[in-house]
């Protein structure tokens, strides 16, 4: 009898791990429009063969539990829709405590407000990149990793369960008029970019798909207001 509680009890505690294991190698999708969510979801199987694909019309579908990341698809993050956009986010974080956050960002006409890094995402996916770039970036997030446009405050997130600060107070002059920090992997990239390496060669040195690295560059010219990689490779600060 005591044999038959104990292995019901193994039994269930590793019923339990594995449930929790598969729960965090998932990708959750939130996205209303049933044909645009057919085909992100058949995307995100084929990219992610070894992740279980979650697709749902709302959010009040998705049930408890951390996964790999979560893509929320919005229609844009001007600053009207901000409000209802961290309503959302508070949502999600709940939910899905722990988890990278993305949005799916449908109409990017607009510029991001500033902050938006504040609200906890790991970052901003445009559909009309690709979607090559979009898994670039999914990736990324999934590595922990972040993909936040200059203009959306480009911070890391938030760690898990820790609140995200309300403001932000107005930076000095002398920090206005400082030039952009690059991260260590920016700075790798520029390395390669200004002895003359092209894209391949630059993913090949650095150990990562040449979607990441366009996902990269790209960033790269909006945080220096650089047009070409030429202006990119003058423009960027001084790297020892």
């Amino acid at each position: 009898m005591v044999e038959d509680l104990s292995a019901s009890s193994a039994a269930s505690a590793q019923s339990s791990a594995v449930e929790r294991l598969q729960a965090q190698s998932s990708i959750a999708l939130v996205e209303p429009r049933a044909f645009h969510r057919e085909c992100l979801a058949e995307l995100l199987a084929r990219a992610f063969p070894e992740c279980g694909i979650e697709a749902h019309g709302r959010i009040e579908d998705l049930s408890a539990g951390r996964r790999s990341v979560v893509l929320l698809s919005v229609d844009h993050v001007g600053d009207e829709a901000l409000p209802a956009v961290e309503a959302q986010v508070r949502d999600l974080r709940t939910r899905c405590a722990g988890s990278p956050l993305a949005l799916i960002v449908n109409d990017f006409a607009a510029e991001a407000p500033r902050g938006l890094g504040s609200l906890g995402i790991a970052g901003l996916i445009e559909p009309r990149l690709g979607a090559s770039a979009a898994v670039a970036a999914i990736k990324l997030m999934i590595a922990g990793g972040y993909c936040l446009p200059p203009g959306g405050d480009n911070s890391p997130p938030p760690k898990p369960n820790e609140r995200a600060p309300k403001s932000t107070p107005a930076p000095s002059p002398a920090a206005q008029d400082a030039p952009p920090r690059l991260t260590s992997r920016e700075c790798d990239i520029m390395r390669i970019l200004r002895a003359g390496g092209q894209n391949k060669l630059i993913a090949y040195k650095l150990g990562i798909s040449e979607s990441t690295v366009k996902v990269h560059l790209r960033h790269l010219m909006l945080k220096l207001n650089a047009t070409n990689r030429t202006q990119l490779a003058l423009g960027a600060p001084q790297i020892d």
